[in-house]
C-alpha cells in the first residue's frame, strides 16, 4: 500500500505508468484504426508505437503517409512534369491531373484515444500502485 505522496510519484512508478498507459494506448489506435479502415491488416493500423521517456510518452504512427492523414495537406499541383499521376490502388488503373484537392485532417481517433485515456489511466494507476 502506498504511504506517501512521494512513494506515488515516485520515477520508477511514473515510469511504468507511462510506458503501460502508452502501450495500452497504442493498442487501442490500432483497434481503433482498422475498425474505421477500408484496408484494416496493413497501412496505418499496423504503424502505432509508443515511445516511452522518464517523464512522458509519445504515440506515433510510421506509415510515410500519416501526417498526411492526421493533418490534411494543401493543394497538390505537379511541378515537373504536365501531370500528377499515380495508380489506383483498388481498380489498378492509371489516374492522371494536374490538379489534386486540399485533404482535411482526420482527427476522430484523436478523439477516441483521449475518450479511452480518461476512462483508463485512473484504473491503471491504481493498478501499479497498489503492486507490492
Amino acid at each position: 500500500m502506498v504511504s506517501s505522496w512521494e512513494e506515488i510519484l515516485s520515477p520508477t512508478i511514473m515510469e511504468d505508468f507511462i510506458f503501460e498507459v502508452g502501450e495500452k494506448l497504442a493498442e487501442e489506435a490500432r483497434k481503433q484504426q482498422v475498425k474505421g479502415s477500408k484496408h484494416p491488416r496493413g497501412g496505418m493500423a499496423g504503424q502505432w508505437g509508443f515511445k516511452a521517456f522518464t517523464t512522458m510518452g509519445r504515440l506515433y504512427n510510421d506509415a510515410d503517409y500519416a501526417s498526411y492523414w492526421f493533418e490534411g495537406r494543401g493543394a497538390v499541383t505537379p511541378t515537373n512534369k504536365k501531370f500528377l499521376h499515380w495508380v489506383d490502388p483498388v481498380t489498378g488503373a492509371d489516374i492522371f491531373t494536374k490538379y489534386s484537392s486540399p485533404t482535411m485532417p482526420h482527427t476522430e481517433i484523436i478523439h477516441v484515444l483521449d475518450n479511452w485515456l480518461n476512462s483508463h489511466a485512473d484504473k491503471i494507476l491504481q493498478g501499479l500502485l497498489n503492486q507490492d
